[in-house]
């Protein structure tokens, strides 16, 4: 037999040597070995993983065999969480496998979730009590869970946070509420789209319990990598994942990838279609930008006068949207002024900067929500906010004016849209910079960041990343087919920027 620590060193390269040996030490909780936890299993057994607690009641019958990993025609009749640990234990002779043939129940749940480090519910659909008891107990614990059912020719992935939403709150399902209430509850997000192309009298019949669920097997492979993936991520700490209220689904049929939000109980799609013209040039540069140049920008007279500006335009508006909100300076006096204020940025950098800025002031985290998002594909519903900002983003976007059809689709009527915007003749070298003489003379200003940020700008200039540079009788134009009125316009920067506002009619 070859040596254990070659089984998995084709994974170096994308994990390193030190997240290797990290993964032998964890063990999962899988609940529920059938249509998605066996290939979850499996496909997290030859990641490496240390450990696996599984599991399951149920024995292998024929109709689990056109997806479960396990049904085979040598193992009907057996149990499913048995003959799983038997294949994990072919893959890696060395992992850990505690088999909990009763299932998930109050006498086991403890033994099941001890010295686990992440949770996976593949318990069955009806199975809700269950369901219930396994996230109540490993939120106690501090654990995430994950759960990622399949519907047709597609998979969804939810992730619950020890410290987010309750799988129960999510659900909208209480043990004081009728059973057949609580079901119906689930089962409006169980999947969060229903495929056009699903024959769906086949789906009403299994709610009524008069056949199986219908299910794909590449659907539930799809499923395995979702997870999996997932999983690996959250335990190397590899980025921040997804979690309820948000949740991801992908369709194969359909080549969509979508982020679906269920905040405000609306499904919000994006489909990965939709972002694939974005400008992803620029992100290093923006990534780079935020800790080391850019809020010394704020700390300029003329930055703080458009800020000002921006807060009396925006005085009686409670609900705000900041497209590319950079690292947080409107957001945050916004959210001082007691507004509800949510900032999307599509550079990591600024949003980090933003996370830190926040934590720094009492009182204002709860008042502020930051996502990764792209200004021309929001993931927010239709007339959700009540005014949305965009300071000096446009110029260098690839699809602009999408960007700005975006903002008002998510601007209620009579909203306001508040941009800023070079204007076309803008020659930030040459004409800006002799402005700042007298600015640059106030010794508490941080020179060496404001050299960095002239820089930056200098390279945008040079290498095109501010192309869009509407004069006002264009943006009329542009207005005009949008849907906006133009209600006034100022100019900024030594009249080298537009501050102009929109009213969507």
């Amino acid at each position: 037999m070859q040596p254990k620590e070659d089984f998995f060193s084709r994974n170096l390269g994308i994990i390193s040597e030190d997240e290797q040996a990290l993964l032998s030490n964890y063990i999962v909780a899988i609940a529920g070995l059938g249509g998605v936890g066996g290939i979850q299993a499996v496909s997290l057994g030859r990641t490496g993983i240390g450990g696996f607690n599984l599991a399951d009641p149920e024995t292998f019958g024929p109709t689990d065999i056109n997806r479960q990993y396990g049904a085979t025609v040598e193992t009907l009749g057996k149990n499913k969480a048995e003959v799983t640990g038997e294949i994990l234990k072919s893959i890696n002779p060395s992992s850990k496998i505690k088999i909990f043939k009763n299932g998930i129940n109050k006498e086991e749940i403890s033994d099941f979730l001890d010295n686990t480090s992440i949770v996976i519910d593949a318990i069955e659909y009806f199975a809700l009590d269950e369901k219930i008891l396994l996230h109540r107990s490993a939120r106690e614990r501090g654990l995430y869970v994950l759960t990622s059912p399949i519907i047709g020719y597609g998979s969804s992935l939810f992730v619950f946070s020890p410290d987010g939403m309750t799988f129960e709150e999510f659900f909208e399902i209480s043990p004081d509420k009728d059973a057949l209430l609580n079901y119906a509850l689930y089962a409006k997000k169980f999947s969060p789209v229903i495929p056009d192309y699903l024959t769906l009298d086949s789906y009403v019949a299994a709610i009524k319990g008069e056949r199986p669920l219908p299910s794909f097997g590449p659907s539930a492979s799809l499923s395995g990598s979702l997870l999996a993936s997932e999983a690996i991520f959250i335990l190397l700490g590899k980025r921040e994942p997804v979690i309820a209220p948000l949740c991801k689904q992908i369709d194969l049929y359909k080549q969509s990838f979508s982020i679906i939000d269920y905040s405000s109980n609306v499904p919000i799609i994006s489909n990965i279609d939709d972002l694939k013209h974005q400008d992803f040039k620029w992100r290093r540069l923006w990534d780079d930008f935020a800790p080391r140049a850019y809020d010394s920008l704020a700390d300029l007279s003329i930055y703080k006068e458009m800020v000002e500006k921006m807060l009396e335009y925006l005085e009686g508006y409670d609900n705000i949207l900041d497209v590319g909100c950079g690292t947080g300076n409107l957001l945050i006096r916004l959210a001082q002024k007691g507004k509800t204020v949510y900032g999307i940025d599509s550079s990591k950098g600024m949003l980090k900067k933003t996370k830190e800025k926040i934590k720094e002031i009492d009182g204002i985290e709860s008042k502020i929500h930051l996502e990764e998002q792209y200004a021309s594909k929001l993931l927010f519903a239709d007339e959700s906010f009540d005014a949305v900002t965009c300071l000096n983003v446009l110029y260098n976007l690839k699809r602009p004016v999408d960007a700005m059809k975006e903002s008002y689709r998510v601007l209620k009527k009579g909203g306001a849209y508040i941009i800023t915007s070079p204007t076309p003749d803008v020659d930030v070298e040459k004409k800006i910079a002799p402005h700042l003489t007298k600015e640059l003379q106030n010794p508490e200003l941080d020179h060496k960041g404001l050299a960095e940020a002239f820089r930056f700008n200098m390279i945008l200039e040079r290498e095109g990343g501010i192309e869009f540079k509407p004069s006002i009788e264009e943006y009329k134009t542009i207005a005009d087919k949008i849907g906006f009125e133009i209600e006034f316009v100022e100019e900024l920067y030594f009249g080298q920027n537009y501050l102009i506002k929109f009213t969507k009619s």
